[in-house]
């Protein structure tokens, strides 16, 4: 409406709503939004850059390795706990990712040719989007195979491991756990909860031994 404000969230709301429907600009833009982002991405020097980059990529809703954010301890709910949950899949969980049966092989290779496809409009080679989807896949293979599935995500005991941040570090000493939380804006932690602990081990073995053109992809 005319009389709408012009930093009011009414007015935020709609100019988001008609940035979504606005179809005509976001084909002429095509990936020129995002190509700040995958200039930072071309400036990795080495896997130890990686996890804080997602950090920072995270808070701008791009999701990375494991999910991020604050509720309330289960074991205490006068307190709200730092949680750190399993993710980095982009099918749905984990089954999707060794299931053989023909739906669920059709949506694995259905899923290859559109990170192919998303890598070339892009600008991406076709030969090298083929490399970088290949090895997305391998990652988030390596993620599903160690992450819980939806039988174990219902055990609520199963799902909550309470660390001191000191713990954490030393539980997973791979991880630059400072650069991230800092890039994510956290300070000053004193305890949190791995959720699931087995794929964050895998994400810490992950980034230590994966070679970092495979993480860029990624």
């Amino acid at each position: 409406q005319k009389d709408t404000l012009e930093n009011s969230n009414a007015k935020k709301i709609g100019d988001l709503y008609n940035l979504a429907m606005d179809s005509t600009r976001r084909n002429a833009e095509g990936y020129t939004p995002i190509v700040p982002l995958l200039g930072k991405v071309a400036q990795l020097k080495s896997n130890a850059e990686v996890l804080p980059l997602t950090a920072e990529f995270m808070r701008q809703g791009v999701a990375g390795f494991f999910h991020v954010f604050f509720e309330a301890d289960i074991m205490n709910s006068r307190d709200n706990l730092l949680q750190i949950y399993q993710g980095g899949l982009s099918l749905p969980e984990k089954s999707y990712y060794f299931d053989e049966d023909s739906a669920t092989v059709s949506i694995r290779e259905k899923f290859r040719e559109h990170v192919v496809k998303m890598f070339m409009l892009c600008g991406v080679e076709q030969m090298q989007a083929v490399k970088n989807m290949e090895a997305i896949m391998r990652i988030e293979t390596r993620i599903a195979q160690k992450s819980y599935d939806n039988v174990q995500l219902r055990d609520p005991a199963a799902n909550y491991h309470k660390f001191t941040y000191d713990s954490l570090k030393q539980e997973y000493p791979t991880i630059a756990w400072d650069k991230f939380f800092d890039n994510l804006g956290i300070k000053d932690i004193i305890q949190l909860n791995v959720s699931q602990t087995a794929p964050i081990a895998e994400v810490a073995a992950i980034l230590a031994d994966t070679p970092l053109n495979d993480l860029a992809a990624y």
